[in-house]
């Protein structure tokens, strides 16, 4: 699996959609992590349930198989999982020992979970905005440099569209030098490396071309 997902990662050329592709994983994350606890929050409901003398929120609160669906009770016991990862609330209350524990267990747990999550969704969300910032701030320092310069409303005009165009339509081409990372590939990848992202080009030369063959 984690191959494959590398795999993926390894198609995206976009920043923008990588950041949201992580941002939606994280969410997906989340509400797995959530359906296993809702499913043992629910099995836990129904472990002292049968004793006379201990009551279970399965119990109190309707959620035996003969007195509702399942659909009701899974989406109950998810909404209970989901209210302990966020300042929401929910009716359902443990009602024994066992349950009391597991509560405070998946709360503790949910603590450092959610934590977590939040401030990796914030700094994916901070990057993606910070990545709009740095455009809208190059337009908002040409508008500046064209009224100081006092440069004709026609010609500003004709710079600031073909500015807006050039950036929508450029390829986002990743200088070698901004790549930090490559240091410390070994010689051999590196000379292949270089191989291919420079030099085969220029065997699609026919001079090239007509020596190789």
């Amino acid at each position: 699996l984690k191959r494959v997902i590398a795999l993926l990662k390894d198609r995206i050329t976009s920043e923008v959609v990588f950041i949201i592709l992580n941002v939606i994983k994280l969410i997906l994350m989340l509400l797995l992590v959530n359906h296993f606890i809702a499913c043992t929050w629910y099995f836990v409901g129904g472990l002292l349930g049968d004793s006379s003398d201990i009551v279970s929120w399965r119990t109190v609160y309707n959620m035996q198989p003969e007195q509702n669906d399942i659909l009701y009770r899974y989406s109950t016991s998810l909404h209970w999982s989901l209210t302990q990862f966020t300042p929401a609330s929910v009716d359902i209350q443990p009602q024994n020992v066992l349950e009391r524990i597991f509560a405070i267990m998946v709360l503790i747990f949910g603590l450092v979970l959610f934590s977590s999550f939040i401030s990796s969704i914030t700094a994916s969300m901070t990057q993606l905005r910070n990545m709009q910032d740095d455009k809208s701030k190059q337009f908002w320092l040409l508008r500046r440099f064209l009224r100081q310069q006092d440069v004709p409303p026609e010609l500003g005009f004709k710079v600031l569209r073909y500015a807006e165009y050039a950036t929508s339509s450029q390829t986002d081409a990743v200088a070698e030098k901004k790549i930090t990372i490559l240091s410390t590939l070994t010689d051999q990848l590196r000379n292949e490396l270089k191989f291919v992202t420079h030099f085969r080009r220029l065997l699609a030369h026919p001079i090239f071309r007509d020596r190789k063959s």
